[in-house]
C-alpha cells in the first residue's frame, strides 16, 4: 500500500512540530526547577533574617536572653518560626474598619434599589 505525499508530508511536519514542543517544554522544565530551588532558599534566608533581626531588637531591649525559655530554646525558635511563617502566609489583611463595612452594605443596598427604580441611581448617587 502506497502513502499520498500529502500525508506523508502531514506526519513528517506533525513530528516535527512534536518535537520542537517536546524540548521547549523540557528545557522550561529544567529552567525552573533550576531556579526554584534557589527562590525556596532565598525566601528562607529572608525569613532566618527578619528572626535575627527580632532577637537582635529584643536582646538589645532586655540586655540578656532570659526572654528565651531555657529549657525549650529549640522548640521556642522552631514556634517563633512558624508564627513568622504564617504570618507571611497571611500578609497584613485585616477586617475593614467598621464605618467602611456600612459604607459598602449602604452601597450595595442602594444599588439594589437602582436596579429595580431606574430613576432613584440619578436621584440619589451613593456617597
Amino acid at each position: 500500500m502506497k502513502i499520498s505525499i500529502g500525508l506523508r508530508l502531514f506526519a513528517s511536519v506533525l513530528l516535527a512540530i512534536l518535537a520542537v514542543a517536546a524540548s521547549a517544554v523540557f528545557l522550561l522544565r529544567q529552567d525552573v526547577l533550576e531556579r526554584f530551588g534557589d527562590y525556596a532558599a532565598q525566601v528562607e534566608l529572608d525569613r532566618l533574617e527578619e528572626l535575627s533581626a527580632t532577637l537582635a531588637r529584643r536582646y538589645a531591649r532586655s540586655g540578656s536572653w532570659d526572654f528565651i525559655p531555657a529549657a525549650h530554646k529549640r522548640a521556642w525558635l522552631a514556634d517563633e518560626l512558624a508564627r513568622r511563617n504564617r504570618n507571611a502566609r497571611c500578609g497584613s489583611w485585616r477586617r475593614p474598619h467598621r464605618l467602611h463595612r456600612l459604607h459598602h452594605r449602604r452601597h450595595r443596598r442602594h444599588r439594589r434599589r437602582a436596579r429595580r427604580c431606574p430613576w432613584r441611581r440619578l436621584a440619589r448617587p451613593c456617597r
